[in-house]
């Protein structure tokens, strides 16, 4: 059912990526939005899964989309799509509109109409990445997110780290490596470094990145000390189908 969820969707919005900006993923005076919506275990595995969603599915002004919450609830791969899975989603909308991530319109009889705001969380309207002055780095989350399933597979640590790969990748070029300090990652994406070596696994595991470790020193005769680097497998990610 989610992966048919996920081909309805992407031929909508015509397999075209979601927009991450770099704002949704670093901090700036507190956590990220990234942080703050993957925080609350599985709860907030479905508030961000759902926000990216609505975010790829919204992509046309006004940024509106009238599902019921049955079926994010089975976009999204949750069990009990019709029971359990449905509260679940309706929860994780209540916390998005608390958050002014989302304004929810509500008709009786009709599912909510979700429209997406600003992906910083200042309630104000949402606009592209592109259309911001001065113009914010963003980076391109493909279909293939969804329709190879990914959404499904992966944790709410798995799926954010994912996003700050490829938002970092847009600084050096697709296909670059990536480097970050434990210290680096803990002050600039509030994550801990117990949750980023669980992602880091996990990804490693599906095959959506490549770790290598590099020797770092200042000559041949200091203590050598090494890095991870990290290279992201878009042929694993990305769905052919989408546009260039």
């Amino acid at each position: 059912m989610a992966f048919r969820r996920a081909e309805s969707a992407a031929q909508r919005v015509r397999y075209r990526a979601a927009p991450i900006r770099r704002k949704f993923v670093e901090a700036s005076g507190g956590p990220a939005p990234l942080v703050r919506l993957m925080r609350g275990g599985r709860g907030g595995e479905v508030r961000l899964k759902l926000y990216l969603s609505a975010l790829w599915i919204g992509v046309k002004s006004p940024h509106d989309i009238e599902f019921p919450a049955r079926a994010w609830a089975e976009l999204l791969g949750l069990d009990e799509p019709s029971g359990n899975g449905t509260r679940r989603v309706t929860d994780a909308v209540r916390w998005l509109e608390q958050e002014r991530m989302l304004l929810v319109k509500r008709d009786r009889g009709r599912p909510s109409k979700l429209i997406v705001l600003d992906d910083a969380g200042s309630g104000k309207p949402y606009e592209f990445p592109w259309e911001s002055k001065p113009q914010d780095v963003y980076a391109k989350l493909p279909a293939g997110f969804w329709t190879k399933q990914w959404i499904t597979k992966l944790s709410s640590a798995g799926v954010g780290l994912l996003l700050i790969l490829l938002v970092r990748e847009t600084y050096s070029g697709l296909g670059a490596t990536s480097w970050v300090s434990p210290g680096r990652a803990r002050d600039l994406y509030s994550l801990s470094s117990d949750t980023w070596s669980r992602a880091t696994k996990e990804l490693r595991q599906l095959g959506l990145v490549d770790v290598s470790r590099i020797p770092v020193s200042l000559d041949d005769f200091s203590w050598r000390r090494v890095r991870n680097t990290y290279r992201l497998n878009h042929e694993a990610l990305d769905d052919l189908r989408a546009p260039a």
